[in-house]
């Protein structure tokens, strides 16, 4: 069974987004920067198919498990 037959839609398809997640992984800034694939204000923008945004959020969930200390407070803006 090759390597490929393991990678995740995201990695196959977005592999310049994987990327930049990883990048990013343990640092607020990954937060912003997942929440900025699923929300544009760029209407000629059509977004992800529902399981890719919904991968999305996991990881952000997935990213707050592992750092919680990224998890924004409610008294922050």
């Amino acid at each position: 069974m090759a390597t490929d037959d393991f990678r995740s839609e995201l990695e196959t398809d977005y592999p310049h987004l994987v990327g930049k997640i990883c990048s990013l992984w343990g640092q607020k800034e990954a937060i912003a920067y997942l929440r900025s694939l699923i929300t544009t204000d760029r209407p000629e923008r059509q977004g992800f198919p529902e399981e890719v945004a919904l991968a999305f959020l996991f990881l952000e969930e997935v990213h707050y498990t592992a750092y919680p200390e990224t998890r924004p407070k409610w008294n922050e803006g």
